[in-house]
């Protein structure tokens, strides 16, 4: 038999019915019926018992219905319904951070109003995308004390890469040091010997000028030893982003901040943050300067200079800001 365009052709079959295209018998008709019947039906179990045994075995596990009309996420106007579901089913993205500037704010005025016996000069700087910020006098040249050392680290490396910290010798107070041996004695100890015997490696002027281009119009390490708040807390940020030195060296300063024995300040004022500071003391002036890690990659710069202040009071102040950041 035939079944295509040929017409007018005909064949003969073995049943006796003479067959023309286009013309089928009856009794033929309703056979083929019943069968086409019987294979949709066969081919239909044959699907369903594919899809559970290939389910069963973790084949298709990650089989997901498409979206019905009654369930799929509704298109904007002019929008592709299908650019819509597949929009719905990514994740969320992590919320900005909040700006707390105006708590930050309000909590510093606050606490600095009852403690009014002291001189004081903060700056508090958000960083890792954190807008917050609060200050009081941080453009006020106050001395640094010891904090210089931290100020130091930059003008170091400019002029001297730290690969060759090793192999070079510094004056400390007529004993012959290594760079890397003083860098870590001023940075852990504080040592006075060390600090002066870098800082005149480097040269106190030029120090101050290297300072300068990074935007530190407020500091004079030569003339006065004094900056500002404000300066230093710039100076902590640009470290924080990269910008002073490499990847290496910004975490191998940071560990020797955070592990520096002076821990009464800042550090004591969070005790659950990481805390990579340096502290300033000499007579009534006392400082302290720190990156704080706190949480989920958050993070602040934040500076604290005083004269007549104890670190309990820091430490205190400390605690006040920080309550705000973790604050609902």
């Amino acid at each position: 038999m035939y079944y295509g365009a040929r017409q007018g052709v005909h064949g003969f079959s073995p049943s006796g019915f003479e067959i023309h295209y286009g013309e089928l018998p009856q009794k033929k008709t309703g056979l083929l019926i019943l069968v086409a019947v019987f294979v949709a039906l066969a081919s239909a179990f044959s699907g369903m018992m594919y899809k559970a045994n290939h389910i069963s075995y973790g084949l298709v596990a990650d089989f997901h219905p498409i979206p019905t009309a009654a369930t799929a996420p509704k298109a904007a106007p002019g929008e592709d319904p299908a650019t819509a579901a597949a929009t719905a089913a990514l994740p969320d993205t992590p919320a900005d951070p909040i700006d707390r500037s105006a708590d930050l704010q309000a909590a510093l005025d606050g606490w600095l109003g009852s403690h009014t016996n002291r001189q004081w000069a903060v700056s508090f700087v958000g960083l890792r995308g954190d807008p917050t910020k609060a200050s009081t006098r941080p453009l006020e040249r106050m001395g640094l004390a010891s904090v210089y050392k931290l100020l130091m680290l930059y003008p170091l490396v400019q002029k001297l890469p730290r690969a060759q910290w090793d192999s070079t010798f510094v004056n400390a107070n007529g004993t012959s040091k290594t760079v890397s041996a003083c860098v870590e004695l001023m940075l852990l100890n504080s040592d006075n010997p060390c600090g002066e015997g870098v800082a005149n490696y480097i040269g106190w002027a030029k120090a101050d000028k290297a300072l300068a281009g990074l935007g530190l119009t407020h500091t004079y390490i030569d003339r006065t030893d004094d900056s500002s708040a404000g300066d230093v807390a710039t100076y902590i940020q640009l470290m924080d982003e990269g910008k002073l030195f490499s990847a290496d060296d910004t975490a191998y300063f940071e560990k020797l901040l955070a592990t520096q024995r002076f821990r009464s300040g800042i550090p004591a004022g969070c005790p659950t943050c990481i805390v990579s500071d340096k502290i300033g003391d000499t007579g009534f002036v006392r400082n302290d300067a720190g990156l704080v890690q706190y949480g989920d990659n958050q993070a602040y710069s934040l500076v604290i200079m005083s004269n007549g202040a104890s670190y309990g009071e820091i430490a205190d102040l400390t605690s006040t800001l920080q309550a705000v950041m973790t604050s609902n």
